[in-house]
């Protein structure tokens, strides 16, 4: 996770610890206290990032900050860094974002390009030397000081920021600020956008010490986007990891409300023939080339992808608005959303997304699935919600090498797909009584994974990482 759209470069990732005092209170479902729960997810951030062989480096923080790791490939010990994260002291939440700004750029004066992630559970009220938004009113050390955006985003900028903020931001003291987090990721977006940088800053909540483990891991992980990659390449150890993950996801239930949108679209048994396909696909093509057949097939839409892929978001922008009467309303809302979240505008994705869900109700029984899928998809990429991300993402790419001839192969996928996301239910219902359909459902994905294995008899590659995955998922909710 070099940068947006850097594939084959070694990954460098910083980062960002909050060890301010606060960081001492506990956490709602573990019997332990922040740093700790943070501390252990550092122990397998670096398992990841080692298997990555990537470059990582660390800042901490409380009233001042400090690199506790320069940006190497020769990563730190874990007794080092427990040692070295004792909190005390208040928040210079905006210098070290400054500091971990400066250990990933690639030369003094240089492009900042990697990925950036911040840990935090408090309110900026130390910081000396850097700003987010107007200069006041804000505290007297900050008068004179740089805004950290300016100083961040250029042109040459290729930055994924990454921010977690622990608890609710509601009150002072009672969590993140998350009035400024969201100031902080507008600004930054907007500055993006005006410098065509193909840099994105994501922010998400988290209540409870499970939540802060996994969603500090999942910032690390190298997960390949829908036009780029595939997990056939993955090694099994890999997958057996983001399968765990996906897991994780559906146990935790009420934290992930995507895949209760997913659970809402079901296949439908032999679906009517629907009329004018294209007014509702949303896909490329499978490589992300636009051919000329798509073109043709799927007219004024066609026009948009090309314009997508060359980058010229204007002239995108603009078919969809003068096609606006031929174009399905759920269609043209997701376009505008992918078009946003391209342009770094994570804000505005996420207003089209939900006009995009709102349509998407709307739509052919027969259609919904496919429809929820993608966007499901393109949701999770713009919460950084990588569970959800990799569970539809695998799923899509098997589907797509099924021959469509082979509608039992195809019928298998589907069906394992939605007992899959059934399991979100099942399992919550097990400590109430619930266990026995649970170990139903079960039984009846490995029955269909039995199947699809006999059936895929070409052996895809696409399709065997999907069966795997499902597998250590399975495993994993039993």
């Amino acid at each position: 996770m070099i940068g947006p759209g850097q594939s084959g470069e070694v990954p460098r990732h910083v980062l960002v610890l909050d060890t301010s005092k606060s960081m001492l209170a506990p956490l709602p479902g573990v019997p332990k206290r922040k740093i700790e729960v943070a501390r252990e997810a550092v122990a397998k951030i670096l398992e990841e990032v080692r298997t990555q062989n990537a470059f990582f480096g660390m800042v901490v923080f409380n009233s001042t900050t400090r690199v506790l790791f320069p940006l190497s490939q020769a990563l730190p010990q874990m007794e080092e860094i427990t040692r070295s994260t004792q909190p005390t002291g208040k928040s210079a939440i905006w210098d070290a974002l400054a500091l971990g700004a400066d250990l990933l750029r690639t030369s003094p004066g240089g492009p900042i390009v990697g990925n950036l992630v911040l840990v935090t559970d408090g309110w900026d009220n130390m910081s000396r030397y850097f700003r987010v938004g107007p200069e006041l009113p804000q505290s007297p050390t900050q008068r004179g000081s740089r805004d950290l955006i300016e100083y961040a985003v250029r042109g040459d900028t290729r930055l994924t920021l990454q921010i977690i903020g622990i608890g609710s931001g509601a009150e002072k003291d009672k969590g993140v600020d998350a009035a400024m987090m969201q100031t902080l990721l507008a600004s930054f977006s907007e500055k993006a956008a005006e410098l065509s940088s193909p840099s994105s800053a994501t922010y998400k909540e988290v209540m409870t010490g499970e939540e802060l483990y996994l969603r500090m891991i999942n910032a690390f992980l190298d997960v390949p986007f829908e036009d780029s990659g595939g997990y056939a390449a993955l090694s099994s150890d890999d997958l057996a990891r983001h399968a765990a993950n996906v897991a994780s996801a559906l146990r935790n239930s009420n934290q992930y409300g995507l895949v209760e949108h997913l659970s809402t679209a079901k296949r439908v048994e032999s679906p009517a023939p629907s009329n004018g396909e294209g007014d509702f696909d949303v896909a490329v093509s499978q490589d992300g080339q636009i051919s000329t057949e798509m073109k043709e097939r799927f007219g004024p839409l066609g026009d948009v992808a090309t314009a997508f892929m060359a980058k010229d978001w204007v002239t995108a922008e603009a078919v969809l608005r003068k096609n606006a009467a031929v174009i399905h309303p759920f269609t043209r809302s997701y376009w505008l959303a992918r078009i946003a979240y391209a342009k770094g505008d994570a804000a505005e994705a996420a207003r089209y997304l939900t006009e995009a869900w709102i349509e998407a109700a709307t739509l052919p029984p027969q259609e919904k699935p496919r429809m929820y899928r993608r966007l499901a998809l393109l949701h999770a990429k713009v919460g950084g919600d990588k569970e959800v991300q990799s569970l539809v993402e695998i799923f899509e790419r098997a589907h797509m090498k099924v021959s469509p001839d082979d509608r039992k192969l195809q019928g298998h996928l589907e069906i394992m797909f939605e007992r899959m996301l059934d399991l979100k239910q099942t399992y919550a219902s097990i400590r109430t009584g619930g266990a026995l359909e649970h170990e139903k459902v079960v039984e009846e994905i490995w029955g269909l994974l039995q199947d699809a294995r006999i059936e895929d008899t070409q052996r895809d590659p696409d399709i065997q990482a999907f069966l795997s995955f499902v597998e250590v998922a399975l495993s994993e909710m039993r």
